[in-house]
């Protein structure tokens, strides 16, 4: 039960984080192509 809740908690974090990558990524992406 203990590593089902773990889990849970990395699924509802991960999804934030892969926003806020994504949102790096393209802003990188953006400043690379005005360099």
């Amino acid at each position: 039960m203990s590593k089902n809740n773990e889990q849970e908690d990395g699924i509802n974090i991960n999804p934030g984080l892969v926003v806020l990558f994504e949102a790096l990524q393209r802003v990188r992406d953006i400043q690379t192509e005005l360099t």
